[in-house]
């Protein structure tokens, strides 16, 4: 996509209608992989699933500049190309931001969000325009990929919940470069993103959005959704996810997946019922 390679993975029972796909967006240097639990669960079952390395993580190609505008065409183009032409998208903690952005810059295109342990302030005058997220940092390198593999710290930190799933992400998260061990992603792909930004397309958006979030989240509580409902003037459903932190996808992955997949069977009825006068 516009030069670089976009990494993905699917799975597809066949014969849905338009609009039924689901295009999901991983964290920031996380990668497609984060999905697997929640997709081996039960997310998405019935409708064309697809998962996408965002550029500068995973497989992707690397960019010399990442922007929150380029990483949600690459989104858009995963659900031209890939997902039949309309999706709802689904992203985990940066991924829905990216999804944000996506669906007020095509709306023709999504037709739903659902943010999953992500962030959503109202912000002001002074803090508005603070990035958020980490910045880059050096990579570190180690000399086996097992190293590589039992390096691996989940951020913010929080308890491994669920260590088959983390030492599985783990594997699929490191590569060799110059003979030296090290994370796949690029340094460069610190967060690009601000309350402002966010906030901005968020009031764009047309489409239902629904969140879903950890309950033990070191990120995310009852009052992004109350901030996204002032942005949007519309109620914005929300599913907590009992026990899990801010990677829930990787702690609780089949409640998760039924949090998510409940979101968009909601709103799916609503679109499909009739109306009565």
């Amino acid at each position: 996509m516009a030069g670089c390679q976009i990494a993905w993975c699917g799975q597809d029972d066949g014969g849905h209608p338009r609009g039924d796909a689901v295009v999901l967006l991983h964290g920031n240097r996380a990668n497609r992989h984060w999905w697997d639990a929640a997709v081996k669960a039960g997310l998405g079952r019935g409708r064309r699933v697809v998962a996408i390395d965002l550029s500068g993580h995973g497989d992707s190609g690397r960019r010399l500049e990442y922007t929150p505008e380029v990483w949600a065409d690459e989104a858009l183009a995963a659900v031209v190309g890939l997902a039949g032409g309309r999706a709802t998208i689904v992203g985990h903690s940066m991924g829905g931001l990216v999804a944000v952005v996506a669906a007020a810059r095509r709306p023709d295109l999504v037709a739903g969000l659902v943010l999953v342990d992500t962030g959503i302030r109202r912000g002001d005058s002074e803090t508005g325009s603070v990035p958020r997220g980490t910045p880059a940092r050096a990579m570190r390198t180690f000399a086996s990929r097992e190293a590589a593999v039992e390096s691996i710290r989940l951020f913010p930190a929080q308890p491994v919940v669920n260590p088959e799933a983390v030492r599985q992400i783990a594997e699929r998260s490191v590569g060799c470069r110059e003979g030296e061990w090290t994370w796949k992603f690029d340094p460069g792909v610190a967060q690009r993103f601000t309350d402002d930004l966010i906030n901005r397309h968020l009031a764009a958006v047309g489409c239902p959005v629904a969140m879903v979030y950890g309950e033990q989240s070191a990120l995310v509580d009852g009052s992004s959704p109350r901030a996204a409902e002032a942005i949007l003037g519309r109620p914005v459903p929300s599913t907590v996810v009992a026990g899990a932190h801010h990677h829930l996808i990787l702690d609780r992955p089949a409640a998760s997946a039924g949090a998510i997949a409940g979101a968009i069977a909601a709103w799916s009825f609503n679109r499909s019922s009739p109306r009565l006068a």
